[in-house]
């Protein structure tokens, strides 16, 4: 509890009473007594606390409710959809309370995993036990459980046998001012490296040398709208924990987003999402040419940052994947960039609001749905939560995925070539504006995970979960980077690398080896990520991508 807080309260509510006998609550002036007081038990007050609960198993916590302030009585009433692949022999529930040094575990209650294996609804009342195991006189619990980088450098066409469509000499960065000045909504939302500076004499060019600080000059006195965004972190976290977020993480997300031609005189939209940064020394063929067209093609566009400047080498060949969206789903990562946008540009509308202009708007994104000849979903893109909050919250605007449109549909549903597209992410409230931070039915309606301190988008992690069960022949994963289920590491259990896809891939093989039915699993992963291999980042990043080999050995040999 607040011990802490509370005993400097008592302590400065103590010096400004009264002496005197009887002048315990207030004297003569005929104050109210200490049992009349609602705050007060026989004559001391209530330590309220601060509660939140965590679900937990053996090293890892799978869920984590919101904590209610000064609660005496909480109750949460919140659900959570949880995959296990952890070997469990009870689910743990610890009630805690926050607290700025820390929380602390008020209660245990504990489920054995048998009674959750047999399938059933689990519900009733459960002895609460202290922290140390001890019974004690605690209440008891009532559980239920049923099972976006740019460089403007980068020149556009590179081969010399293309030819060169309208624009096709411009850079991209001066394409996009060109087509700004035709009218052309352009945004640039640019990872902000925080350890690239170029300001008061101190030019650095940055860790992931992405360039930001070129740009955000490049477009300075144009009508693009170009918007540096760090990784931000939940503003409930510590500022040194939003420090440490904001400089080690990015947010990741490469996407780009134009209006094109659809049927009749109506424009759609159509969006391109994948790996391709639109950075330099990203260019690349499927020959991966290393010492080739250095003078022409790949002309002042060398890139390797394995080598030191100046070391004669190869240029780094490029493998990754970008795929072209129509439909529903190209919708859908619009709505996640609005999210994003609106969330960077918030300090601006803050600063204009500090400056006496309350009542702008930020009007960079166009409203689609009020532009008559370009699709889009029918439903309107945010809830009004105003009248449904209580009065002692403040309103939100919470971002509402529309349902598909027929209208969108690029072909018919019985067509042959017809793709079936579902966008997932894994991102959460520090990073986007429109998640439903006060609004927990609406986050459950939206599949959210309303946790401690911040409101969770992890379908990615649901969608893999899914597919990978769902398997009948193998599972083929290329990816940068593959680390998790930390949990069941030989050692550093405690790492916090949680997720569950080398778990759930290690069960899906010893699955597969009882029924005696064969299975592959193929994993591509990169000798080692971007940067020099000597350096401390990628050597870490190589440590910690050992580990859940290290485990899956176990596991399989278990089996």
């Amino acid at each position: 509890m607040d011990v802490v807080s509370e005993r400097l309260r008592l302590c400065l509510s103590a010096c400004s009473r009264p002496g005197g006998p009887g002048g315990g609550g207030g004297g003569g002036g005929g104050g109210p007594s200490p049992a009349a007081s609602p705050g007060r038990r026989h004559g001391k007050k209530i330590v309220t606390s601060d509660p939140y609960v965590t679900v937990s198993v053996p090293q890892a916590t799978i869920a984590r409710t919101r904590v209610l302030k000064n609660a005496k009585n909480p109750k949460w009433d919140q659900r959570f959809r949880v995959a296990l692949a952890h070997p469990v022999i009870h689910l743990e529930f610890r009630v805690k309370d926050d607290d700025v040094f820390g929380a602390e575990v008020i209660g245990i209650v504990k489920i054995p995993a048998r009674d959750i294996a047999a399938g059933g609804v689990i519900s009733g009342w459960f002895a609460v036990s202290g922290p140390a195991g001890e019974a004690g006189h605690r209440p008891r619990a009532r559980p239920e459980i049923h099972a976006c980088g740019e460089e403007p450098g980068l020149p556009l066409v590179r081969e010399p046998t293309r030819p060169l469509p309208r624009g096709g000499d411009l850079t991209l960065g001066e394409l996009l001012k060109y087509k700004s000045e035709e009218g052309v909504r352009v945004l640039l939302l640019i990872w902000d490296d925080k350890t690239s500076h170029d300001k008061y004499f101190i030019k650095t060019g940055g860790v992931m040398q992405t360039h930001d600080e070129e740009t955000r000059k490049f477009f300075k006195h144009s009508s693009v709208n170009c918007v540096l965004a760090p990784r931000y972190a939940s503003s409930k976290l510590g500022i040194i924990k939003q420090q440490v977020v904001g400089t080690m993480f990015t947010h990741h997300q490469k996407c780009v987003l134009v209006d094109t031609q659809a049927p009749g005189n109506y424009r759609k939209i159509t969006a391109f999402i994948g790996g391709i940064d639109l950075c330099d020394g990203r260019y690349d063929t499927p020959e991966h040419r290393l010492f080739r067209d250095l003078d022409t093609v790949f002309k002042e566009d060398f890139h390797n940052p394995t080598f030191p400047a100046g070391m004669k080498a190869p240029r780094q060949p490029w493998h990754d994947l970008h795929c072209r969206i129509e439909g529903p789903a190209a919708y859908d990562v619009l709505i996640n960039f609005e999210q994003r946008w609106r969330k960077a540009t918030r300090w601006k509308e803050f600063s204009l609001f500090v400056k006496g202009k309350k009542h702008w708007h930020d009007d960079s994104l166009i409203k689609i749905g009020r532009i008559s000849w370009i699709l889009s979903p029918t439903s309107t893109d945010t809830y009004d939560s105003t009248t449904s909050l209580s009065k002692d919250d403040s309103s939100e605007q919470i971002t509402k995925v529309p349902e598909d449109n027929p209208n969108l549909y690029v072909s018919k549903e019985d067509d042959s070539n017809n793709w079936h597209v579902q966008i997932f992410r894994s991102i959460d409230s520090g990073s986007v504006k429109g998640f439903p931070t006060k609004r927990k039915d609406i986050a459950e309606k939206q599949n959210l995970l309303v946790t401690k301190d911040l409101v969770v988008d992890r379908s990615i992690q649901t969608a893999y979960i899914q597919a990978i069960r769902s398997a009948q022949h193998f599972v083929y994963i290329e990816n940068q980077y593959f680390l998790g289920s930390s949990y069941a590491w030989p050692s550093y259990v405690d790492a916090g690398a949680d997720n569950l896809i080398p778990m759930e891939l290690a069960l899906k093989i010893t699955s597969k080896i009882r029924a005696n039915e064969r299975f592959a699993v193929y994993i591509v992963i990169p000798m080692w990520p971007e940067g020099d291999p000597k350096s401390a980042t990628v050597q870490e990043i190589l440590f910690w991508q050992v580990e859940p080999d290290h485990a899956n050995d176990v596991s399989s040999s278990c089996t």
